[in-house]
């Protein structure tokens, strides 16, 4: 009996070598996968930060609008150059849509610029002299949105 228990302590160091390597196997996993999970946050948080802000098309941004101020003074307020920022591929532009309020000097004259959104768009005439000489806000209340797959969002946002 006592043999068997001296081959079971040899047994038991055996074991207990195969437990240390397996300790140390699992050591090493998981600082493998803390590693792989901070390589992954900090991806995800460049990728937010150096993501552009949102552009602001909505009617507190109009407000901020001033008749009298330049475009750059405008794409300021507005966080983004003149376009279609929709979150989907809206056919034929931004039709569906009612003016809610407007505020112009005179007639408008010049050039207009547009930005819009998936819910509102704002367009600005620009006279002679570069400055706003009349705003519109106008809210969405139809139109036929046709929905983009993931791949294509994905490929939109790589520019694809």
């Amino acid at each position: 009996m006592n043999e068997s228990r001296a081959g079971n302590a040899g047994g038991f160091k055996s074991m207990g070598g195969a437990l240390h390597c397996w300790s140390t196997r699992c050591r090493r996993l998981a600082w493998l996968l803390v590693l792989l999970a901070t390589i992954v946050g900090a991806g995800i948080f460049l990728a937010w930060r150096w993501s552009p802000p949102l552009p602001r098309i909505n009617e507190a941004a109009y407000e901020e609008i001033r008749l009298g101020m330049t475009q750059p003074e405008v794409e300021a307020i507005l966080r983004a150059k003149p376009g279609a920022y929709h979150s989907a591929g809206i056919e034929g532009g931004f039709q569906g849509s009612i003016c809610v309020k407007s505020e112009e000097k005179e007639a408008p004259e010049g050039d207009e610029v547009k930005w819009e959104s998936d819910e509102a768009g704002i367009s600005v005439y620009f006279g002679p002299e570069g400055t706003v000489t009349a705003k519109y806000y106008a809210i969405r209340t139809g139109g036929e949105i046709m929905r983009l797959t993931l791949l294509e969002q994905i490929r939109r946002m790589l520019g694809l």
